[in-house]
């Protein structure tokens, strides 16, 4: 009895879903010209959806197709509109999502409400058609002919979409671009809206989200020109080119160029070419020429150099080869031998005038 009961309540089940929605497509309805048949043919609008009934329950897919001057491919633009409503949200839809599935996405102009979406060719010369793709309640947001028609264009409306391509969240009053494919087949992405993937791992930079594995245009606090390109790979990136990574960031910010294992903010395998290169340092070493400043005599100087082979302060070539060596401190040395250097000049030139000056009185006294 348990197992006829419940084949029977599964049976009353499966009627009442039938029942209640409907699973098969209809054929193409006509709603209206695209434009007024005297001139100045103005462009019409149709309110193709609306709420019926304050306690309805709506899961409906509705097709809308945009077919404008035949001459022109890209005056046709096909899209499917989801409605959501749930019975106990009596002045509004939960819902709205437009999505452009064939044609070019701005052949129609869709003016979104909270309870109603109006429609619009953007070109001249055509006509304009729905169809139910289903209806998952047996209520359906369809209004009925004439649509509303008129030439004027509804105002008041909550968002507007001409790439036919959104999602309308009511219930939060959020609304989402959503990326679409234009009529020459680019992909078109919305500024702040990123591309990626687990979209929900994000980081906050600049006060705003950027998922972790994505991608996305916004505007970036640092320059007001226009929109900056953002790029996050949370373990890492690399970029190829013939199929070989040329060019890598590490997870702790280490650049490099032509070595993935770069060992510092930034390394080249290769050659660097540059009009320009500047090195901060702090510590320049002007302190040469302090009188406190003690140099080695040039008799001591001689004795160190041969006995080590280099210079005072300046790295041996087998530590050079080793290690290489920073730019900056390097220069810095550089920079002290010159002083130095510059000082035992003026110290030689001191003791050669006074030599001169002691053989012009011997002379003078002959």
């Amino acid at each position: 009895m348990r197992t006829l009961y419940l084949i029977i309540t599964m049976a009353g089940l499966f009627n009442t879903f039938n029942a209640n929605a409907q699973s098969v497509a209809d054929d193409w309805k006509f709603v209206g010209n695209a434009q007024g048949a005297a001139s100045p043919y103005d462009l019409y609008y149709y309110k193709l959806i609306q709420l019926n009934g304050a306690s309805h329950r709506y899961a409906s897919i509705i097709e809308v197709s945009v077919q404008a001057d035949a001459n022109y491919y890209n005056m046709q633009g096909t899209y499917q509109i989801r409605v959501d409503k749930y019975e106990g949200t009596t002045d509004r839809f939960d819902g709205i999502e437009i999505k452009c599935t064939s044609g070019n996405p701005g052949a129609g102009y869709f003016y979104i409400f909270n309870n109603a979406v109006w429609v619009r060719s953007n070109f001249k010369w055509g006509y304009i058609y729905y169809r139910t793709a289903v209806n998952f309640t047996s209520n359906s947001p369809l209004n009925t002919a004439p649509f509303n028609q008129t030439f004027t264009a509804p105002t008041g409306y909550a968002t507007v979409t001409g790439s036919g391509s959104i999602k309308c969240d009511f219930d939060n009053n959020k609304y989402y671009p959503l990326p679409y494919t234009d009529v020459n087949g680019g992909i078109n992405v919305s500024r702040d809206e990123p591309i990626g993937f687990a979209l929900y791992d994000k980081l906050t930079y600049d006060s705003k989200p950027q998922p972790n594995y994505g991608f996305q245009w916004t505007m970036d606090s640092w320059s007001t020109a226009g929109a900056s390109y953002w790029l996050a790979a949370y373990g890492g990136i690399k970029m190829f080119t013939k199929a070989t990574p040329r060019l890598a960031i590490t997870v702790d910010g280490n650049v490099g160029i032509g070595t993935t294992a770069p060992q510092a903010k930034l390394a080249v395998n290769g050659d660097v070419f540059a009009k320009k290169i500047k090195v901060t340092q702090t510590g320049w070493p002007d302190y040469v020429f302090s009188p406190d400043y003690k140099m080695r005599t040039l008799p001591e100087l001689e004795r160190y150099i041969k006995e080590n082979q280099h210079l005072p302060e300046i790295p041996t070539a087998a530590a050079i080869q080793k290690d290489g060596h920073d730019l900056g401190e390097m220069n810095k040395k550089l920079l002290q031998k010159v002083e130095e250097l510059t000082l035992y000049l003026i110290e030689l030139k001191k003791e050669n005038n006074e030599m001169k000056q002691r053989l012009e009185k011997l002379e003078k006294s002959k």
